[in-house]
């Protein structure tokens, strides 16, 4: 199925496109990297984001409520988060098999005070959203989940390569929360476990893609007034073995996964699926740990630009890595670093040329005061050391209810860079203060 766009959108290259997918991976980094002093000898970062699973300690109803402040500091200078948010999360084991439920709410009235148009306030102001609704039991060797859960392939922490399953909202660009981010895929999931192997396939029959915004709101990209459904025929299905070794894992993945953001073909938008070959190793070398994903896409619908700038898609033969490495310091904090690449990420038709993408993100972290505070600083380099996004951040745990986070993001495009022009001046300040009940 496909939707009319603006013409308007055509002259934004598609590389644009591919920042908007990276990006609020890697900003959130800082805290989801909560547990500085991790070990690498258990291998407890390897499991599976949204593998849930309720304790006696827990309470099976629970979530947050938020106040947030966020203000653009670069041009033009405005408010764009001023309000309150909500998070309420249903975690119950039943005689039936395990029940779990996550949902988030907002009100912002930044788009009242910044007097956007009455269509972007009426959509925006207040809004909520069900991130995941699933039904999951256990067996001897087998688990079968069913529903809206978010599922994470591959153990990169902020360039992922193989994670091709879970959709991301967009609603907040780069400045989102790591809660925010992701959303749910609908799909039936069956497991095995045995002899440090895990078997898990996938089945997605109607697919969720990524969650764009209107256009004329603040955060508006070449994907604006798609939405985030957009109903496809194909029907994804994925399969990845994985096997646990001595102080490291190796993974293979075979699926057929469609884009999660949209393409476009002439005055239309569309996604297309296509086949995917993939692996994920990761070794651990106290204080190290090294990470490497594979992918290999034979015939993968890629976005292409005539010289006239008009868009069009056609399969080609693409190829996706990245290296990355973890240090704990005693003394200095948890660093990462991973490098992103991609052939090709642009090839326009009439040329032979083949060009490459790449990305180089660098994290820190540490907790202080009995671990009651996360410092964090990201840097992300796009291409060259000119042009870059750096965000700082800070979380300070009060108690077990009381937290503030606070964030300073800032972008630099000193290169003519095509990825960061079109953000120049979206430098922002944030303050989240939440209580957790």
């Amino acid at each position: 199925m496909t939707q009319r766009v603006n013409p308007l959108y055509h002259s934004v290259s598609f590389t644009f496109a591919l920042y908007w997918a990276l990006l609020p991976s890697l900003l959130a980094a800082p805290f989801i990297l909560s547990a500085a002093e991790e070990e690498f000898d258990d291998f407890a970062g390897f499991s599976d984001v949204g593998e849930t699973e309720s304790t006696s300690s827990e309470p099976w109803l629970r979530g947050s409520l938020s106040l947030d402040l966020a203000r653009q500091i670069g041009a033009p200078n405005r408010w764009v988060r001023n309000g309150v948010s909500t998070q309420l999360i249903l975690d119950r084991e039943t005689p039936f098999g395990h029940l779990y439920a996550e949902a988030t709410g907002l009100y912002n009235a930044a788009y009242r005070l910044e007097k956007d148009p009455q269509a972007i306030i009426d959509r925006y102001e207040a809004d909520g959203l069900l991130r995941e609704f699933y039904w999951q039991k256990a067996f001897a060797q087998f688990s079968l989940s069913v529903g809206r859960k978010m599922l994470v392939w591959g153990k990169a922490d902020m360039l992922p390569v193989v994670n091709m399953i879970t959709p991301q909202d967009r609603s907040a660009a780069l400045f989102a929360k790591p809660e925010e981010t992701r959303l749910g895929q609908d799909l039936i999931q069956l497991d095995w476990y045995g002899n440090g192997q895990q078997l898990n396939a996938v089945l997605i029959p109607q697919p969720r893609f990524n969650l764009q915004v209107n256009s004329g709101h603040p955060y508006a990209t070449l994907f604006s007034d798609s939405t985030d459904h957009i109903k496809d025929n194909d029907v994804e299905y994925g399969l990845r073995w994985n096997q646990q070794l001595p102080r490291a894992e190796l993974a293979l993945i075979a699926g057929h996964f469609a884009n999660r953001d949209p393409l476009f073909d002439g005055f239309e938008q569309t996604h297309r699926a296509s086949d995917v070959l993939a692996l994920s190793y990761n070794r651990a070398a106290d204080p190290f740990l090294f990470k490497t994903e594979l992918a290999y896409l034979p015939q993968h619908p890629t976005q292409l630009f005539s010289r006239q700038g008009k868009p069009q898609v056609e399969e080609k033969e693409s190829y996706r890595a990245m290296l990355g490495v973890d240090y704990v310091s005693q003394n200095y904090g948890r660093w990462i670093a991973e490098l992103y690449a991609e052939w090709p990420s642009v090839t326009y038709p009439g040329s032979s040329a083949k060009t490459s993408f790449g990305l180089l993100a660098i994290n820190w972290s540490e907790q202080y005061w009995r671990d009651d505070l996360l410092l964090g600083a990201t840097v992300m380099f796009f291409s060259d050391l000119e042009n870059r996004v750096v965000r700082l951040s800070s979380r300070y745990q009060y108690d077990d209810r009381w937290s503030l986070n606070g964030q300073y993001n800032r972008i630099d495009a000193n290169g003519d860079s095509f990825l960061l022009t079109p953000l120049e001046g979206f430098d922002r300040l944030d303050f989240t203060l939440s209580y957790n009940f």
